[in-house]
């Protein structure tokens, strides 16, 4: 009986998480610390705006980044003949630091591709004055927001819950 409890929490983890290419488009998180710095650090306690990830959410996401440096404007650049082809869309979350200043921003980008991947061309426009800390990309909903893996470790939590429970 303790198996069958396993491997049905472990498909429940698996369908949880799958996200095919006939799902809808992925939903994000869109904010800046330079426009609301504890709803951006925290934006599932501040209910930051979450978006619906599509042509509006990419030119307000590089919008976002102008607005932190002036230089992000051509990084954030996105092609609409990308779109036109249905690349997949991402959720982004970037840190980065302007001189002393740290800044977050959370948005939506085109999914990496072979010759696209927004994280390497942010690291290498770096300087010594605007430097990117961290770069992610997610494919989930809410999956940019500030605490990594919740939905996965509530899961696995339930798992070994239902495992306990049941040899008890």
């Amino acid at each position: 009986m303790s198996w069958i409890s396993f491997w049905g929490c472990f498909l429940l983890m698996i369908t949880c998480n799958a996200s095919g290419p006939g799902e809808t488009r992925v939903r994000c998180y869109l904010c800046s610390t330079k426009d609301n710095e504890m709803a951006c650090l925290y934006p599932e306690s501040y209910n930051a705006s979450l978006i619906q990830c599509d042509q509006s959410a990419l030119d307000k996401t590089r919008e976002i980044a102008k607005r932190i440096d002036a230089s992000y404007d051509k990084i954030f650049e996105v092609d609409t003949h990308a779109m036109a082809r249905h690349i997949e869309l991402d959720c982004l979350k970037v840190v980065t630091k302007v001189g002393n200043k740290k800044f977050t921003f959370r948005g939506c980008q085109l999914a990496e591709q072979a010759n696209l991947d927004i994280c390497y061309k942010l690291k290498t426009k770096d300087t010594e004055f605007l430097k990117k800390e961290h770069c992610s990309r997610c494919n989930t909903d809410r999956c940019n927001s500030a605490s990594d893996n919740k939905n996965e470790i509530i899961l696995f939590g339930t798992m070994i819950a239902s495992l306990l429970f049941i040899r008890i």
